[in-house]
């Protein structure tokens, strides 16, 4: 964490100094109060994001579940910046996310300095709680229990690829109903797009190679952030490969009658099956998000444009394949484990 702390106050300091002494020309003149502003603006997301990591890290057992627990806030507050962005009805929740609190300071116009007080106290308050729950578990152990005992569970110890959906089903499910979360505020989104932009915004959508409504277009440029999100679900799995096979875990498996081949083949199947249904649901989702908001988005162009993403994906995974087997290190996780 202290090296994290250190990157934020190098961020800072180095653009604020940079931009402090651009804003010294006459034409440019920026108030360096203003200067600062800016610069504290740069890294209030990450400050806060560093101490719900800090929080995070203290709940999981393991390095797994701290990561999907940050995550799920880091997803909870872009889609509620979302949301506030989506009408004037909703601005008020931008004091509910340090994204909205970033939109909010506005350094070289209004110079709102509250949202920094706010991130502050998030950092104060999230890094004390962190202490806290540190200094009251077990070493090794989370705060969120695990039971040491539990009933037997024989479900996928019967081949290899039903041990890695056992021990993959949790993270697997978790991405899928984040990216079906996601999926749904963007179908939200869409009334207020389509009530808002002007018919001269066709013209711009249609330079990046998009046709038709302006929804349609508006889920054009949607579906290629969850097609990012989508793509990001292989790379956890070969990962999660690569991390079990370096731990030795992996090794106890291969010590049976096994083959190496036959237990990636299994891991490949189960990725490039939650990538189909991640991105089919992600389509319905979508759909059922407008539905909501009464805007016609078409359910068989809406599972269209979900299955559109699944291509990209799985380019994603078969080159992770690759890299994993020709150099399984490269495919391991470039942070420690818990």
């Amino acid at each position: 964490m202290a090296a994290l702390a250190g990157a934020v106050v190098v961020l800072l300091v180095g653009t604020t100094g940079i931009v402090a002494i651009a804003g010294r020309d006459p034409k440019l003149a920026f108030p360096l109060t203003n200067t600062v502003l800016y610069g504290v603006s740069l890294v209030v997301a990450p400050a806060v994001f560093i101490a719900v990591g800090a929080v995070t890290s203290q709940l999981g057992r393991t390095r797994r579940v701290a990561t999907g627990l940050g995550m799920a806030v880091f997803a909870a507050t872009m889609v509620l910046r979302m949301i506030a962005d989506s009408g004037s009805a909703t601005r008020w929740m931008l004091w509910l996310t340090p994204f909205g609190w970033i939109e909010r300071m506005r350094p070289y116009t209004e110079a709102d300095w509250r949202p920094v007080g706010l991130a502050a106290v998030a950092v104060v308050v999230l890094g004390f709680a962190a202490i806290r729950l540190a200094s009251t578990r077990d070493v090794g152990a989370g705060v969120i229990a695990t039971s040491e005992v539990s009933e037997l569970r024989p479900f996928g110890l019967r081949s290899t690829t039903g041990l890695v959906l056992r021990g993959e089903a949790g993270v697997l499910i978790a991405w899928i109903v984040g990216v079906c979360a996601g999926t749904f505020a963007f179908g939200i989104v869409a009334k207020v797009v389509s009530d808002a932009l002007p018919d001269s915004s066709l013209d711009t959508f249609e330079k990046l190679g998009l046709s038709g409504t302006i929804v349609g277009q508006y889920f054009g440029v949607a579906f290629l952030l969850v097609a990012t999100i989508v793509a990001l679900l292989p790379v956890g799995q070969i990962a999660a490969a690569a991390e079990d096979e370096g731990e030795g875990r992996t090794a106890l498996v291969l010590a049976l009658p096994v083959q190496r081949a036959r237990m990636l083949g299994g891991r490949l199947v189960i990725a490039a099956a939650a990538v189909v249904v991640a991105a089919a649901l992600a389509g319905v989702a979508g759909w059922l998000g407008a539905a909501t908001q009464h805007v016609d988005s078409g359910f068989a162009s809406m599972l269209g444009a979900g299955l559109n993403v699944v291509p990209t994906a799985l380019v994603v995974l078969g080159l992770g394949a690759v890299v994993l087997a020709v150099a399984p290190r490269a495919a391991a996780p470039a942070w420690p484990s818990a």
